[in-house]
């Protein structure tokens, strides 16, 4: 919704983005979990949490997966997060290993990869990242693929420092210092990256 002369409505679709969000934790939270759970559970109306889930059953990020019978009147239609509503990949950079993954929605984890090493050179780590997120995505199914919300890279701050502590050479330890791998990730992929 666009903002008015007077500025009134110009944070409504803040505030329906907020309350997507709120339900889907409290789904992810739950597991399942019927409209009048989640409107109990995240203190909003059963009309505007009916809302909420018929825009994410639409994005394919909720589907229902059956009734819930036994209690007194009209059983209810239960939810929970469709897997296959979105995927990410994280990467996990350190000094001794470089570890990715393809999860789903569900926060399950679909494919690992993991390599040992002794303190790569920033081009040979961001080869193996590189080759990592290819074959992740190649994981994925084809007609999911465009899915896939982004990449999570972590890895410890000032990547070069420690040397002494840790005994690595110097030259590794400034090329670190002068490379962006965060900026050389983003110019080589099509989806956003996310840095810890």
């Amino acid at each position: 919704m666009s903002s008015t002369a007077n500025g009134q409505g110009s944070n409504s679709a803040i505030v329906r983005q907020f309350n997507e969000r709120v339900v889907l934790a409290a789904l992810r939270r739950l597991g399942e979990a019927s409209k009048a759970d989640l409107a109990r559970h995240v203190n909003l109306t059963q009309n505007a949490t009916g809302q909420i889930i018929r825009e994410l059953e639409r994005e394919n990020l909720v589907r229902t997966i059956g009734k819930r019978t036994g209690l007194r009147g009209q059983p209810a239609t239960l939810l929970r997060l469709d897997p296959k509503g979105a995927y990410a990949i994280g990467i996990k950079l350190g000094r001794r290993s470089l570890d990715s993954l393809l999860v789903d929605f569900s926060g399950d984890v679909l494919k690992t990869r993991r390599h040992e090493h002794s303190f790569p050179l920033p081009h040979e780590a961001l080869r193996i990242i590189r080759e990592d997120i290819a074959a992740l995505r190649r994981a994925i199914p084809i007609g999911e693929r465009n899915r896939l919300a982004g990449v999570g890279l972590a890895m410890p701050f000032n990547l070069g420092g420690w040397r002494r502590e840790l005994d690595i050479q110097a030259e590794a330890c400034a090329a670190w210092n002068r490379f962006d791998i965060a900026a050389e990730l983003r110019a080589g992929l099509d989806i956003p990256v996310f840095v810890e």
